[in-house]
């Protein structure tokens, strides 16, 4: 991991510019306060682009670099993602599963964000879907529950070997948090 201790730092609207040695380094930064004069860095080099991402936290850094090794996951959704939430909110809503709340605090659309979340809570929890919770919540999603409820639900019930218990005992969980 790199890191800048810096000797000037100017923070204007997520673009950071950042002084060193009298030689300037300008990138993305999502830290609403700088907490010291060390940032963490990761550069993104591809064909298409040349980006430093800078953060006084490692776990940011970290973060980011994941987001950028997921398939369909680019520079625009990390920046419509992390300036929308903080660290520790981004992971609270993937544990409970907030479709509701990512649909209102970014422009990602319902099914980028079912991938994210998905993808986020393998970063996060070491929670992986398996075949069989994804039979599950696309037969739920057809009868007319709500995506965050299913999920809710499926953290909650153990996994039975017969699809019919398990989705019997997903709906029971649903109908008891309704109530």
């Amino acid at each position: 991991m790199y890191y800048i201790k810096a000797d000037k730092i100017e923070i204007i609207d997520n673009e950071i510019f950042l002084e060193l040695n009298q030689i300037g380094y300008k990138g993305i930064c999502f830290d609403k306060e700088t907490k010291n004069k060390k940032f963490f860095l990761y550069q993104l080099k591809s064909d298409y682009t040349d980006i430093n991402y800078f953060s006084n936290d490692k776990q940011i850094i970290d973060l980011i670099r994941y987001l950028h090794k997921l398939s369909g996951i680019g520079e625009t959704i990390v920046k419509q993602l992390l300036s929308s939430y903080s660290y520790e909110d981004l992971k609270e809503d993937v544990k409970k599963y907030n479709i509701n709340s990512f649909l209102d605090k970014t422009p990602l659309k319902l099914m980028t964000v079912e991938l994210l979340i998905d993808e986020l809570n393998k970063y996060f929890f070491n929670i992986k879907k398996t075949t069989k919770d994804k039979k599950v919540i696309e037969t739920l999603k057809k009868l007319g529950y709500q995506t965050n409820q299913i999920y809710t639900a499926i953290q909650k019930v153990d996994k039975i070997n017969s699809i019919d218990e398990y989705i019997k005992n997903i709906i029971i969980n649903i109908s008891l948090n309704e109530t």
